[in-house]
């Protein structure tokens, strides 16, 4: 299968082409882009609308549901003020927890359908989707979603926001036109300044999210305070009371006006993409979209070409950019993952590739291909994961630092921090317990590794093939 971010997946190639009376609207523009995923039946259009909002509209005929996403370049973790730590992440809460909607019914009516559901599942906690606390009669997005079978979610990053949502094809044409209003800067501004009962308890959930156990969790927030007390990576970005609640109020600063800021700053339709997916033709969901071109802010972004500069991210708490510092994190024995047998070694890089920005003056989506921080990271698994004669994952083996015939001892290669102008390269190898205990001979073969690549260029048969394994999963590279 195919699987690609609302970015990636807004370079497919349109396969559909814009029918007539789509060329015609002043609404959206058709553009093809450069690259169709293989092994797939789907049809695919790209369009922009009035707005800036770039859309890749996909047809198949053989999904099961129809789901939508939309993310918000720019509107991210690292774009919050920092005398506000996790106000990204609130702000995508305030988003979701908007009321307005068709078809309203009562408070007591929705009430009533949840506690049928919640009794039918032999769950007596159910917590499903926002309750209108202000009695109004509004219905939530998230409740409509509950009682039409449907499901929705979000996540702040480092560098944007991403909202999603899936449900029956039946409800694709309303829930596109209720997700819209959700992204209106009125309706925004409703939530905060005339719902009081909003913010606060937005952030008691914010709170509610945060992970303090998990190993994944904890090693995260090692590596962010290891990070310049300068760069935004150090910042406590998931939130709490203190950071979005006591600490404001003692400061005097207005959260709500900070919310509101933000949107409009942040939220912005030319640096959004919009992603369909539903079993209707192209034409049919494009007539469906039309909602969108009237979210988020208007304002025209002067930032489009000027990338954001980031402080050096290893001058911190450890030292000088240039040292390497070893640290052993304890895992917790209620860890499912956990391997008495198996240590993970991990290795990070702090990278400063920078990503080119399209012009979107011109309403056209950017045909410009940006090799990412993801598409190098592919190929480089490709390259150092081999397991024949000569490579890492043989020497490991031949040693007995990695288990035979498995898959851990393989290294993986991750990014838990992608953004244009700063990335952390993650490399991590199982290891067994003599391999742990040898893990600077390991480190010292990784790098090892990676300089016999960099002196000894690879034959060009073998870079094809990379690149043909690399096509097959999304990513698109210069000729």
């Amino acid at each position: 299968g195919y699987s690609a971010s609302p970015a990636m997946a807004a370079g497919a190639e349109t396969s559909g082409g814009a029918d007539a009376n789509s060329e015609k609207r002043s609404s959206i523009i058709a553009v093809p882009g450069p690259l169709a995923p293989f092994s797939t039946t789907r049809t695919y259009r790209n369009i922009v609308l009035s707005n800036g909002l770039k859309v890749v509209l996909v047809s198949d005929k053989m999904a099961p549901r129809s789901s939508v996403a939309l993310s918000i370049d720019g509107a991210g973790q690292f774009a919050e003020p920092d005398d506000i730590p996790g106000l990204a992440h609130l702000m995508e809460h305030i988003v979701l927890s908007s009321t307005r909607g068709r078809g309203r019914s009562s408070v007591l009516e929705r009430k009533a359908r949840r506690l049928w559901k919640s009794n039918s599942n032999n769950n007596n906690n159910y917590d499903g989707g926002i309750i209108d606390e202000s009695g109004d009669g509004e219905e939530a997005f998230e409740d409509w979603l509950i009682e039409n079978d449907g499901d929705s979610n979000a996540f702040t990053a480092p560098g944007f926001v991403c909202f999603h949502f899936n449900g029956p094809h039946e409800m694709l044409p309303e829930g596109l036109e209720r997700f819209s209003t959700l992204l209106t800067l009125d309706e925004i501004e409703t939530t905060v300044a005339q719902k009081p009962y909003v913010v606060p308890r937005e952030i008691g959930r914010v709170a509610d999210e945060l992970d303090r156990t998990s190993d994944a969790s904890r090693a995260f927030y090692f590596l962010k305070h290891n990070v310049n007390p300068e760069h935004p990576m150090s910042r406590f970005s998931a939130g709490s009371k203190e950071t979005l609640q006591t600490i404001p109020a003692e400061e005097g600063i207005d959260v709500g006006s900070a919310l509101l800021n933000f949107f409009r700053e942040h939220y912005l339709a030319e640096r959004a993409t919009l992603v369909v997916v539903g079993r209707e033709n192209l034409s049919t969901l494009d007539r469906w979209i039309s909602p969108f071109s009237n979210v988020m802010a208007q304002k025209v972004s002067n930032t489009g070409s000027a990338e954001r500069s980031f402080p050096d991210s290893m001058i911190g708490r450890l030292g000088a950019s240039d040292s390497m510092t070893q640290s052993i994190i304890l895992r917790s024995n209620d860890d499912y993952q956990f391997d008495e047998n198996c240590q993970t070694l991990c290795i990070e890089w702090p990278l400063s590739l920078v990503y080119g920005t399209p012009d979107l003056g011109t309403r056209q989506a950017s045909t410009q291909n940006t090799i990412t921080a993801t598409a190098v990271g592919f190929l480089l698994t490709q390259i150092i994961s081999r397991r024949g004669p000569g490579s890492l994952c043989f020497f490991l083996e031949k040693f007995g630092w990695a288990q035979k015939g498995g898959s851990k001892g393989v290294p993986r290669i991750t990014f838990p921090v992608d953004v244009s102008g700063f990335q952390v390269l993650r490399m991590e190898i199982g290891l067994t317990l003599d391999g742990f205990a040898n893990r600077s001979a390991v480190v010292s073969a990784v790098f090892e590794g990676i300089r016999k690549v960099i002196e000894k260029p690879l034959q060009l048969d073998l870079i094809k093939q990379y690149l043909a394994a690399g096509l097959l999963h999304g990513y698109l590279f210069a000729p």
